[in-house]
């Protein structure tokens, strides 16, 4: 409810009176004369950077004739250049030793 900013001074009972359409592709409150599509209520429970993300996600799988045209000259010229790989040292491990460690004690049987 916070993401939309007409229910936020809404009382319970009045966000309570929902009515779904028909169809089941919109809420409505007819109290509040607020009409909102259910993909609208699922885009603004998602953060811009998602949306951002999932758009260009999108946008990637797209095809066309300049992408594919593109694609063969970047192959003649040996592909898409690779990452440089940056090696981290590893990090020390640190054990605890027990505090107090047991010798072992010889135990001599009488024959």
């Amino acid at each position: 409810m916070r993401s939309i900013p007409a229910l936020r001074t809404a009382t319970v009972p009045q966000r309570a009176a929902v009515e779904v359409d028909r169809s089941g592709g919109a809420v409505r409150w007819a109290a509040l004369d607020i009409d909102l599509s259910v993909p609208g209520l699922l885009l603004a429970a998602v953060s811009p950077a998602e949306r951002r993300q999932h758009l260009a996600s999108m946008v990637g799988k797209s095809t066309s004739v300049r992408k594919a045209v593109a694609a063969r000259k970047n192959g003649a010229k040996g592909g898409r250049p690779r990452k440089e790989v940056l090696v981290k040292p590893a990090k020390k491990s640190v054990r605890k030793v027990a505090a107090s460690v047991r010798k072992p004690t010889s135990v001599r049987q009488k024959h």
